[in-house]
Formats: C-alpha cells, sequence, structure tokens
C-alpha cells in the first residue's frame, strides 16, 4: 500500500544520504480523496427518516468520532515508525546504511511476532484493557527510545525503541476494527469498512505531515507523533471496546 512505498522510499533515502522531506511526499491528497469517494458505500433510496434532535445526533456521532480517532493515531503510529525510522537513524544518528536498514525490519517484525499473541492477550485482560496498554507502551516506548537515542546518539536505543513501538502498537488495529463494527447504526461489515478507509487515509497523508513538521522543529520532534498517537488510543479505543458487540467482531489478525 502507500505506507509500504513510501517506507521502501524512505529507506532508500537513508541509504542514499538523501533528503529527509522529499522521498515520502506526494500524492496523498488524490489519494485520499478517493479512500473517502469510495468509503461512501452504494447510494440506497431509502423513505425520509424522522427528524433527529441535535443532541441526539451527537450522542450518535461521539463513537464514531472516536473511533475516526483512533484509526489516524493507528495510521500514524505504524505508518510514521516504519517510513522514517530509518531517515532517522541515518541522518541523525550517523548509523551506517545497513544499521539504519534494520529499523523498519525492527518495527514490522516485533508486530508480527506481537500479533501472534494479541488473541491470548485479549483473553486475559479483555479488549479494553489490551486497547489501553498498549497505547500507553506505545507512548512510552516512542519517548524513551527517541530521547535516549537522540541524547546518547545511540543506534542501539533507538531500535530497540521502534522494536517496541512495533511490539506495543500490534493489538491496536486488529482492535480499531472491532470497534467498527460496534458502531451504533452501523450495518453489518459497513463500521469496519468505514474504520479501514479512515486509516487508509491517515497512512497517506502521514508521511508528508511528519515531513512539514520535521522540517520545522526536526525529525526527533516530529517522530513525538508516535507518542502522541499511543496515547490518543489509549484514551479513544477502550470505551469503544466496552460496548457490547452487535455483530460478530472480525477476527484480530484481519487488516
Amino acid at each position: 500500500g502507500g505506507g509500504g512505498r513510501a517506507g521502501a522510499l524512505g529507506a532508500r533515502a537513508a541509504a542514499q544520504d538523501g533528503p529527509v522531506g522529499p522521498p515520502v511526499r506526494g500524492g496523498g491528497g488524490v489519494a485520499a480523496v478517493v479512500q473517502v469517494w469510495a468509503a461512501r458505500g452504494p447510494r440506497r433510496v431509502s423513505t425520509p427518516a424522522p427528524p433527529v434532535s441535535r443532541a441526539r445526533g451527537a450522542r450518535r456521532l461521539r463513537p464514531w468520532a472516536g473511533v475516526a480517532v483512533v484509526a489516524i493515531a493507528a495510521a500514524f503510529i505504524e505508518g510514521t515508525a516504519y517510513e522514517w525510522s530509518a531517515i532517522y537513524l541515518r541522518e541523525w544518528l550517523g548509523a551506517a546504511p545497513g544499521v539504519a536498514g534494520l529499523a523498519p525490519v525492527a518495527v514490522t517484525g516485533a508486530m508480527l511476532v506481537s500479533r501472534l499473541m494479541t488473541d491470548r492477550w485479549i483473553e486475559r485482560w479483555g479488549a479494553a484493557a489490551s486497547a489501553r496498554i498498549s497505547g500507553i507502551l506505545v507512548a512510552v516506548g516512542a519517548a524513551l527510545g527517541l530521547s535516549i537515542s537522540a541524547l546518547t546518539g545511540s543506534p542501539i536505543a533507538a531500535l530497540v525503541g521502534f522494536a517496541v513501538v512495533g511490539w506495543s502498537a500490534a493489538p491496536i488495529y486488529p482492535l480499531m476494527l472491532v470497534a467498527g463494527e460496534r458502531l451504533p447504526g452501523a450495518a453489518r461489515g459497513s463500521g469496519v469498512g468505514a474504520v479501514s478507509a479512515v486509516a487508509g487515509v491517515g497512512f497517506l497523508v502521514s508521511p508528508p505531515v511528519v515531513g512539514a513538521v520535521s522540517e520545522a522543529v526536526g525529525l526527533p520532534w516530529a517522530l513525538s507523533i508516535i507518542s502522541l498517537g499511543g496515547l490518543a488510543a489509549s484514551l479513544t479505543l477502550p470505551p469503544r471496546l466496552s460496548t457490547p458487540a452487535l455483530s460478530a467482531a472480525p477476527a484480530a489478525g484481519d487488516r
């Protein structure tokens, strides 16, 4: 997808001493419009619904807005860690290209192993608690890894931090799909499709957003978006998972 292509360009830039911003920019706006348009689904002809009070409409909208925030947060966590980790090690820590290339491998490898264990954690602690713990660990892992590596110049600290982010973020995306399936008023499968489309937009816009922030304040500060995404997920996702399931939830590994 867009994240993989941007990650490949970012890793190539790290290996070739390319600039930080340009490799992962461009094309996000048009693709984002296409994502939102596709998420609308087929047009249906129906009888006019009775008027809904403004307060009732706000209550219905609140769960959708919360899951949308989680979708954007999950996209920024995974996309930023994968696409910018190699550039951070290469350009800011001076790591060799081979060492810098290990950063996205650490993210995806840790995430893969963690997702194999996600179902066990959910069975043991529950979906809401798992989401909360995951978001907090993402925030703490990113903050410690970035701060220690920036202060000491240690690529090892950065690699460990990015691996912790990948490991901790693994349950967030699958649990986001579960929350989408439980959205009020959503037909079977439509909630999952809607939040997946929002996450797709997040994956598309995260590279230019991080690039713009990086040019303004520096890449280490721009990567703090990962911690912000973890905190957002830990606050907004657990309440969405505490509601009763309206239909069969998708498997934890679906994506």
